[in-house]
This record gives structure tokens, sequence and C-alpha cells, in this order.
């Protein structure tokens, strides 16, 4: 019997959508398994920096949370290594008792989509910590669930900046804090 070489994404992304549901907290992290399946399966993944992270010294509010520039196009061998490092519960790290005391300011803005639904995340590397998109306050804000990404900053990041590869800030950005 001859073994197939070639696995399609569809089939990869079922996988890890069916290991990742055995485990509630990682599909929670995302707002829920639609978004899950979306990291594990998007076809298509586009990266952003955020408006806010290119300026510098001050708070900027809303642009902190939109997109600048051209986008990035992330290649599915990139989207697919994220995507198992997004869905593995031990690359986050909670924090017992008080949040964090650093301010997120997240640099990238990513979009994970199949066409009729979409996703997108923030990455923040000041603060270690990505934010999913789940809604939009009524004051223009997006709804967000956050994630400390402590363990695996340098993991995210080398993919970070594989797909920034001209972007000075993000390449000077420290594997660790």
């Amino acid at each position: 019997m001859r073994v197939p070489t070639f696995v399609p994404a569809s089939l990869i992304g079922l996988v890890l959508l069916v290991v990742c549901s055995a485990r509630g907290d990682v599909s929670e992290r995302f707002g829920g398994t639609n978004n899950t399946r979306l990291i594990a399966s998007a076809p298509v993944v586009i990266a952003w920096r955020t408006a806010g992270s290119l300026k510098t010294n001050e708070y900027y509010g809303e642009l902190l949370w939109k997109k600048s520039g051209a986008p990035m196009v992330v290649s599915t061998n990139l989207a697919r290594e994220l995507s198992l490092i997004l869905l593995d519960e031990r690359t986050y790290y909670e924090v017992g008792g008080a949040p964090k005391s650093s301010l997120s300011w997240p640099c990238v803005m990513m979009n994970f989509t199949d066409g009729k639904s979409t996703l997108d995340m923030f990455f923040s590397f000041r603060d270690n910590s990505i934010a999913v998109k789940i809604g939009t306050e009524s004051y223009g804000l997006p709804l967000l669930v956050d994630s400390n990404i402590d363990p695996s900053r340098a993991k995210i990041l080398a993919i970070i900046k594989k797909i920034f590869p001209e972007d000075a800030y993000i390449q000077g950005l420290p594997d660790k804090l």
C-alpha cells in the first residue's frame, strides 16, 4: 500500500483542531472553536504593523489596534509553524494574582481568514502577549481576549522576524526581555 506524501492543509488543520479541542483552554484563548479552527487551518494569513507601534514615547489609544503600512502575506509554512505554536497550551503562562503591570503595546496584527470568517490577532513583545479581537466596543476599540506568551516569545518572534525581514524595529526586538 502506498502512503501519500502530500497531506492537505485542511486535514492538518482538522487534526490540530481535534487535538486542541481536548484542551478547552486553548479555544477560550481565541474566543471559541471557530476562531481556533481559523488559526489551525486558515488558507490566508496576512500581517501588518500596527499604527501605534510606529509612534514612540506616548500612548496612542486606538492607533495601537489599527493596521499600518503594506500587508505582508504570510507563507503557508510560516503560518503553519505559527499555528502549531499558538495552539500548544505550553505556549502560554498564566500569572497567578494581579495582571502584569506593563502596557500591552501591539506591534504586529495578523489576520487569519478562510474567505467566510476572519480573525484579528495582535502581538505585543513589550509585555509578551497576544490579544484576539472578539468584537468591537461601542466607542470603536476592539473587545479582546488576551494571553501571556512568555514561554514562547523567542519562537513567535523568530517567525515574526521572518515575516518582516526589512523592518528595522521588528528585527531589533530582543529574543528575551
